[in-house]
């Protein structure tokens, strides 16, 4: 039998779906239309294949199985599955303050800006505090911004459920901070303190753990070869004093959640997962970092899988007319859906003047189709460079921000691969580092759009395949994040 949704569970109606609120997982689901009408099903008692197949008429039996491991996977049934991960949220550790924990850089990872002014253009920085938007004024820096009549003009502002935001206003494509010799007029005038946090912390991520805040970098530099040397010559005591202030002062600091989240309906404990740290170190310092961190991601998946107890229900065979999810069938789905809307972004880019998205999307959209295998990366620094999203992702635990382990690698995965077809397009073999560096920058521009990156996790399926094709998921539930 189909086991029914929880009771627990606080359901409210969205237009034609559902929003559920978890008080176990403290998560929130979205169900469209087709998932709430399955839900529905269960409530009123259909938990046979058959009855439900009667009671949901308009669905296939492929499409109601793979609804109902959508619900089952996020939790939502009161199944084999919720039960077997419920202890794990239950003894769930809250995390200690980020400003009280010890920082942790890999001295690989540091960083020195050489102020190439390439990392200001093409966004919106921010958002700005108080003390920025003081001294912009201040310094009479917003008169740089075309028909600003008051300093309140040189800030795009909003509203979002956290309250107010402001942004600093691009002048062409670069913040209208940025001066003609390519640095902040902020910097320059009353030193870093008075530029918005975002712009101290680049390129540096941050991932609050339960022992430290883990540090990775964020792969959007324009002038790694440069700026990596650079930082290498500094001090780690130094540059980890620096971070561990920007904490302090509020930095964008992410979590770890507890228990993590290996793929869809599978889920570990924090102190399991981090219990692999040994073996995640010794499989970056491999000779062929991807390959060893493949192996142990899909060992470590595999293993929390075969832990759960068999559920006859999900089988197909248990579903007249319903197969397993193709995966060759869902990423030509993906790469066709990714295409043309690299196609849409690039044009609206290039009308509304908007240029570096543009020429990333267009780069990206042209990596997306390439059919020649990347060239070899000759030379050794270009190596080097190629790797290090690699170990910034291990090294701060990266690959969890994106929704999940598997997920997360499939992503990293795909934003490599598209830096390096971006750089074959851009130069002959064997590419050269800045090429490399170039593609990198463009690759995670264009992955961190919020449209690509709805779509990346409408399709997350594809993604997780990619590390474990033997995973069983469909591509969403119910509707995109």
């Amino acid at each position: 039998m189909i086991p029914p949704p929880r009771p627990d569970l606080r359901v409210t109606p969205v237009g034609a779906g559902l929003a559920v609120d978890d008080p176990v997982t403290g998560g929130r689901a979205r169900l469209g239309p087709e998932s709430a009408a399955v839900w529905r099903a269960l409530l009123d008692g259909h938990r046979h294949p058959a009855t439900l197949i009667a009671a949901v008429p308009h669905l296939s039996p492929a499409t109601l199985r793979d609804r109902l491991c959508q619900l089952d996977d996020a939790l939502l049934l009161d199944g084999a599955r919720f039960a077997a991960h419920r202890g794990l949220f239950a003894r769930a550790e809250p995390l200690p303050a980020a400003a009280d924990l010890p920082l942790r850089l890999d001295p690989a990872l540091r960083h020195q800006c050489v102020r190439c002014g390439a990392s200001c253009t093409g966004v919106h920085v921010g958002p700005v505090p108080d003390t920025t938007r003081a001294a912009v004024e201040r310094l009479g820096l917003w008169r740089a911004v075309p028909g600003a009549q008051k300093p309140d003009d040189a800030f795009v502002r909003g509203q979002s459920p956290d309250g107010p935001w402001a942004m600093m206003r691009r002048v062409g494509e670069a913040c209208f901070a940025l001066a003609q010799d390519a640095t902040c007029g902020l910097h320059a005038a009353e030193g870093p303190a008075a530029k918005p946090p975002i712009c101290r912390q680049f390129p540096y991520t941050f991932t609050r753990g339960p022992d430290a805040v883990y540090v990775g970098l964020q792969m959007e530099c324009a002038r790694f070869e440069a700026t990596l040397p650079a930082g290498a010559e500094r001090p780690v005591e130094r540059v980890e004093a620096e971070l561990t202030a920007l904490v302090a002062e509020g930095a964008e600091v992410f979590d770890l959640p507890d228990p993590v989240p290996l793929a869809a309906g599978l889920w570990i404990s924090r102190a399991a997962y981090l219990g692999q740290a040994p073996r995640w170190a010794a499989a970056l310092d491999a000779d062929a970092p991807p390959d060893a961190l493949r192996a142990l991601a899909a060992e470590i998946l595999a293993a929390a899988g075969d832990a759960l107890p068999p559920d006859p229900w999900r089988a197909t065979a248990y579903w007249p007319a319903a197969d397993a999810p193709s995966p060759a069938a869902a990423r030509a789905a993906f790469v066709a859906a990714l295409d043309d809307l690299l196609e849409r972004l690039s044009e609206a880019a290039s009308l509304g003047g908007r240029a570096l998205e543009a020429e990333a999307t267009a780069a990206a959209r042209r990596a997306l189709h390439a059919t020649a295998d990347a060239p070899p990366l000759a030379d050794p620094e270009a190596r080097r460079l190629a790797q290090l999203p690699w170990r910034a992702a291990v090294r701060e635990h990266g690959l969890i921000r994106q929704r999940d382990l598997a997920a997360g690698f499939g992503r990293l995965e795909l934003s490599i691969a598209l830096a390096r077809g971006i750089a074959a397009d851009r130069a002959p073999a064997p590419v050269p580092i800045r090429a490399l560096n170039d593609g990198l920058r463009l690759a995670s521009r264009v992955l961190r759009m919020a449209p690509v990156d709805a779509l990346l996790r409408q399709h997350a399926f594809v993604l997780r395949a990619a590390l474990l094709p033997a995973l069983e998921a469909g591509p969403w539930l119910g509707v995109p994040a």
